[in-house]
């Protein structure tokens, strides 16, 4: 029986990741011939009002192998965003060891007052 699988995601929206077939006519966008979409969500507040730390996306082998292949998706993977993992494992203790915020995050107070400490105050104009 194949392993079941999930990508475990701590970004802020949902990605698609797209393989294009070949462009027929020059200005016309190639047809997108395989596509897999993992959910975001981290760092936003859910209809139950969670705030999400990772979310699980189940995908087959063959999105697994697709998704390795995908330079978005290996860019996404080095910086820490996404994650393959076997099912059965808690989505919040893989993203625990994640990074957690990506440039669409929404700001936090903690984020706000990180932001404030690095400003440093403009001198009076005489």
């Amino acid at each position: 029986m194949a392993k079941q699988l999930m990508v475990v995601s701590t970004l802020t929206a949902p990605q698609r990741y797209q393989q294009h077939g070949r462009g027929v006519n020059r200005g016309v966008p190639a047809p997108v011939v395989r596509e897999v979409l993992i959910k975001g969500g981290t760092g936003l507040v859910d209809r139950f009002e969670r705030t999400l730390i990772g979310v699980e996306t189940p995908i087959s082998a063959e999105d697994a192998e697709f998704l390795r292949g995908n330079r978005q998706f290996q860019k996404h993977m080095e910086r820490g965003f996404v994650k393959i993992v076997e099912t059965g494992v808690e989505a919040e203790a893989v993203a625990s060891e994640m990074e957690t915020r990506d440039g669409s995050a929404p700001m936090t107070e903690t984020v706000l007052e990180q932001k404030a400490k690095s400003v440093k105050p403009k001198g009076k104009a005489d």
